[in-house]
């Protein structure tokens, strides 16, 4: 029987370390086979998500939608040929048009993406899309009105055919969208420095077309405010203070034959001057009155004049808020912004818990 020396005697405590070592290892191990699996996957999930992009193309075709609509004129329809409004109408006209066609523009690159071609085909597609597009606008006031030239899409044009991958041939793109963002936003700043003058021009012609009515207006309220003081007057007169009649008669020639007597005032005095004032506060009533449709009329467009100016001060918002978003979406889509990762962290560590608590047992042990 073979004896153990103290030199050679098994060291069971540091077999204990070694096995808790080679337990690390294969954790170690595990925990990267993880990482290199989902790096490989995540690598090989680096073509374009497009995805995010269609979903901000359908929100801009939503919001164009919204602006193209035009508003419902109604008590100021016969206004809607002055020349204010309809500058700010063509200057509105082109950014609907370019917002459309930039909705197209994105539909187009989702289609390309989920065709079959190769990358230097999609690529080659993109750019006969965007030729095409501006051949349609060949005349050079219209490539002016959106600050391109001819030179400019055709450099873009040749970067986009040369791409090796569809994404650099979105990325190519870039300069013409960045142009054309840049366009539209200062379309709408123009469109929004035109608000007041077409609120004033509107303004302007109606009261031209209601200024006796509200000539008119504006006298029977003051008479009828005057006449309501003059009753007050009266009032004071016969029941605190005399002295008023003098101030009323001043004021008020009309009532002199009821009041300016060489005798004192009786009741029945007061009461004739009461009645006069009556009756013609009576008859200013009914003329005011008459005049309420007039009224309403000359409300119903001032009330029209601010849903109009609320409703374009909205689309303008609604207007930059979807170019900004989309433009920002489309250079994502150039840069490649990666996918979401297929695994979480969280997810990861739900995945590995087991094993590292294991571990950790097996130290503590």
């Amino acid at each position: 029987m073979k004896q153990f020396s103290l030199v050679d005697k098994p060291n069971f405590a540091n077999e204990k370390l070694m096995m808790i070592e080679i337990k690390f290892k294969t954790i170690v191990v595990f925990v990267f086979l993880i990482l290199t699996q989902s790096c490989a996957v995540f690598k090989g999930r680096q073509e374009l998500d497009m995805q995010p992009f269609s979903d901000n193309t359908n929100v801009l075709f939503n919001e164009a939608m919204k602006i193209s609509r035009p508003f419902q004129f109604k008590s100021l329809s016969t206004y809607t040929d002055i020349t204010a409004y309809t500058s700010i109408k063509q200057k509105s006209l082109p950014l609907i048009h370019a917002l459309k066609g930039i909705v197209y523009y994105s539909n187009q690159l989702v289609a390309i993406s989920n065709s079959s071609m190769s990358e230097n085909g999609k690529n080659d597609q993109l750019a006969k899309y965007l030729s095409d597009a501006f051949e349609r606008v060949k005349h050079k006031e219209r490539m002016d009105s959106i600050g391109l030239s001819y030179s400019q899409v055709e450099f873009s044009l040749g970067e986009i055919r040369k791409a090796e991958t569809y994404r650099e041939g979105i990325e190519a793109s870039d300069p013409i969208i960045n142009t054309i963002v840049l366009s539209l936003s200062d379309r709408l700043d123009e469109i929004e420095a035109l608000i007041g003058e077409v609120i004033v021009s509107f303004d302007a012609n109606i009261y031209n077309d209601t200024k006796a009515t509200i000539d008119n207006y504006i006298t029977l309220k003051k008479l009828q405010n005057s006449t309501q003081k003059k009753i007050t007057q009266l009032y004071y007169a016969q029941s605190i203070d005399a002295s008023y009649i003098d101030s009323l008669i001043i004021s008020d020639h009309s009532i002199v034959p009821y009041l300016k007597k060489e005798r004192s005032l009786e009741q029945a005095d007061y009461d004739t001057a009461e009645e006069l004032l009556f009756k013609r506060l009576a008859n200013i009533d009914t003329m005011l009155r008459q005049l309420d449709d007039d009224k309403k009329e000359y409300m119903d467009m001032k009330e029209e004049i601010s849903r109009w100016h609320s409703q374009v001060d909205e689309k303008i918002s609604i207007a930059r808020n979807a170019i900004i978003v989309w433009s920002q979406s489309h250079k994502n889509l150039g840069k490649g912004i990666e996918v979401p990762p297929l695994i979480g962290i969280d997810s990861f560590l739900e995945l590995v818990k087991p094993t590292l608590n294991k571990a950790v047992d097996t130290v503590v042990l």
